[in-house]
């Protein structure tokens, strides 16, 4: 977490993404360095089935505080002169929506979690605190089973976790068994 708030207070930190499509309603508030924590379980009645996944989105209260910063900081933008001939326009939630505590309540109705890079499930630690993976990435209690993607990262980079899973893959391929 000391890392994390580090990061945070130094101006050259990605904060959040801003993907834009042209169409209406496509801005999308992607908080990359969200604090909750969800969980990844393999579904006991059924261990073959997809795995139990609870996203536990803005379980964090200060993920809703941070993302309806973001909310207000993306009204700013789009109202700087610069956007001027593109003529935005908010159509949801509406710039009537403006207290901490409606636009919590709009972006939890209308957040897709899986949409943010979800990362940080299967912990790198000893397995006595809680660990699920060892510095080579082997599951405790399960041999010939590395997890190999953003679960292993302790908190999201600052941006898209496609490269970054493809670096440790690239390590792991090294580290033989």
């Amino acid at each position: 977490m000391l890392a994390m708030a580090t990061s945070l207070r130094e101006n050259k930190t990605a904060f959040f993404n801003m993907p834009l499509s042209g169409r209406p309603t496509t801005t999308l508030i992607a908080n990359l360095h969200a604090l909750s924590r969800g969980t990844v379980n393999i579904d006991p009645r059924n261990p073959t089935a997809e795995p139990l996944v609870d996203y536990r989105a803005l379980s964090n209260p200060l993920d809703g505080v941070i993302s309806a910063d973001i909310l207000r900081y993306l009204r700013k933008y789009f109202q700087n002169a610069a956007n001027a001939p593109y003529q935005p326009v908010e159509v949801t939630p509406g710039v009537n929506v403006t207290s901490d505590a409606e636009l919590v309540a709009y972006i939890q109705q209308t957040m897709r979690p899986s949409g943010h890079h979800p990362a940080g499930t299967c912990a790198m630690m000893p397995k006595a605190l809680g660990g699920v993976v060892d510095e080579r990435l082997r599951v405790y209690g399960v041999k010939r089973l590395r997890v190999v993607d953003a679960s292993v990262m302790p908190m999201v980079v600052g941006g898209n976790t496609c490269l970054p899973v493809y670096a440790i893959a690239e390590k792991v391929c090294h580290l033989g068994a």
